[in-house]
């Protein structure tokens, strides 16, 4: 798989090869994480729990056996409109969290790349902001993960 970036005026398109996949809950935690196929492009959607005095974010979690010395690419992005302003993070094999990814204009896109340091089984969890002010960010998105070619 690869991708491919065209950029028209304000418009950005972007092709990235990978099997679809379609988030399936629960996948809150770690254990409980979808371990699509990779490349993939995986679709789906967070939505806000909790109250509306203390607003809690969907998790979703993916996980993926790595190689290690090989590096990954892992895009996020809003889709159908979507306004989701999301934080994307990181877990190495074991636990720990190796890096928190959060746009700070409130964009709806994060896009990193990584090469794990072990091999193992990684994760990628996904949720919204959360602000006292003006609750969870929720929406759809699709997110594209894959291994450099």
């Amino acid at each position: 798989g690869g991708a491919s970036t065209a950029t028209t005026g304000n418009i950005v398109t972007r092709t990235l090869a990978g099997t679809a996949f379609s988030e399936t809950e629960p996948n809150e935690t770690i254990a409980q994480a979808n371990a699509p196929t990779l490349p993939v492009n995986i679709s789906a959607e967070i939505v806000a729990r909790g109250t509306e005095e203390a607003p809690v974010s969907d998790v979703d979690s993916f996980s993926f056996a790595a190689t290690a010395g090989t590096t990954y690419y892992v895009d996020q992005l809003g889709r159908n409109a979507s306004t989701l302003d999301a934080i994307v993070t990181l877990v190495g094999p074991d636990g720990e969290v190796i890096e928190e990814f959060d746009n700070p204009d409130g964009g709806t896109t994060e896009s990193f790349s990584f090469t794990a340091a072990t091999a193992g089984t990684y994760v990628v969890q996904v949720e919204g902001y959360a602000s006292p002010f003006t609750g969870v960010s929720t929406g759809l998105y699709t997110m594209y993960v894959a291994a450099a070619q």
